[in-house]
């Protein structure tokens, strides 16, 4: 099945699903959109990710690192877990190299400090944000917020437990911890905190939490398996091991 190619083609489609954000008509919208495109369409209300290329989708992904960060460059290592990220975004089947790998888990970056997480997922935060779809009946932006383990360990101390289930603002963003699309970034390197005595691993919690509402989630984490099951615990890595695919990310510290 044809997928989206090139930018004049996403722009027309993208554009042809916003026209109308709160009466969606499925018919004008095929209408519309480039005539090689209508079948992957046919059964689609969204334009997302997974209906362009790999190499595509790579290019506007490269381009959101480097407007990221000028220094960006794109060597061994990053073109490495680059490929990985647009297979897995595209929903490319080299991305699935044996059972224990899912398109249905989010994705665990694991690497040293300064190697580069980071950067990749807040740069894939920026492109996904610029696809669309219908959430509850209406055309919205694709979901993804990026929040550090150490924001979410202030709110906590702040908030408490119903930060888990309340609207937060983070960065002039309106977010929910349990949204379909959220990226931690450095997970394990938090303190654990107390709220009115309430002593808790706040990443541990929001890990069990979206385990139990199947929620799709990305992280990074400067630990290895070994330590990032010790900090957690078994209960908690078992149900991470589960949630996400576990990727190595290559390479020294390039802050140096």
């Amino acid at each position: 099945m044809k997928k989206i190619d090139n930018n004049e083609d996403l722009k027309i489609c993208l554009s042809s699903i916003l026209k109308n954000r709160y009466s969606f008509n499925h018919d004008e919208f095929l209408s519309l959109i480039p005539e090689y495109l209508k079948e992957m369409f046919n059964d689609e209300n969204s334009v997302y990710p997974k209906h362009l290329t790999t190499d595509f989708f790579k290019l506007l992904f490269i381009n959101s690192l480097i407007n990221s960060n000028s220094k960006f460059t794109l060597d061994k290592n990053s073109e490495k877990i680059v490929n990985k990220i647009c297979e897995y975004a595209t929903r490319n089947e080299l991305f699935i190299t044996d059972e224990s790998v899912s398109f249905e888990k989010g994705i665990l970056l694991m690497g040293k400090v300064g190697c580069g997480k980071t950067l990749l997922f807040q740069s894939l935060v920026s492109v996904i944000r610029t696809f669309a779809g219908i959430k509850n009946g209406k055309i919205e932006n694709m979901d993804a917020n990026f929040i550090p383990a150490y924001s979410m360990v202030e709110m906590f101390s702040i908030k408490g437990y119903e930060m888990f289930g309340n609207e937060l603002y983070f960065n002039n963003n309106k977010v929910t911890l349990m949204s379909d699309g959220l990226f931690i970034d450095d997970i394990g390197s938090e303190n654990i905190v107390s709220n009115f005595g309430n002593t808790t691993n706040v990443i541990g919690e929001l890990i069990l939490r979206r385990y139990d509402k199947n929620k799709k989630t990305f992280a990074t984490t400067n630990l290895d398996p070994k330590t990032l099951k010790s900090f957690y615990g078994d209960r908690v890595y078992s149900r991470l091991n589960e949630m996400c695919n576990f990727i190595i990310v290559d390479g020294n510290d390039r802050r140096i």
